[in-house]
């Protein structure tokens, strides 16, 4: 999804309204102009905040970091880079490898910010 993607979606959920006479009758303190804004804003801030596949070809992650790893054949495996510089899981086949890999999220914690796997380890 690109820039003018966004403002076409915009333009279809909030229309410029043209007469001053609709906007008197409008039950909102905003204008629709004004909602436009904040969904176009909005659409870009999570565009660029969703993680994005990465090509092999552009570079790898930090040495054994675990990362999802996409292969030719179309496997999404957790992977990382060996000490040979490959992305690797040694579970792919030999005619096979990976072309595209990103981040993992992070890891679900609690209101308190404790990862929920760790709640057993809590010290009390």
């Amino acid at each position: 999804m690109n820039q003018e993607q966004i403002e076409k979606g915009a333009a279809r959920k909030y229309p410029y309204i043209k007469f001053k006479k609709k906007f008197d009758q409008m039950e909102s303190n905003y204008s629709v102009n004004q909602y436009r804004e904040g969904f176009i804003q909005g659409a870009a801030f999570v565009l660029e905040h969703i993680p994005k596949w990465i090509p092999v070809s552009e570079g790898l992650p930090k040495f054994n970091l675990n990362v999802l790893g996409y292969s030719k054949s179309g496997f999404i495996r957790i992977t990382f880079v060996d000490s040979a510089g490959i992305l690797d899981d040694n579970e792919l086949n030999e005619d096979d490898s990976y072309t595209h890999w990103q981040p993992l999220p992070p890891i679900p914690s609690d209101s308190k910010g404790v990862p929920v796997d760790m709640e057993h380890k809590k010290l009390n």
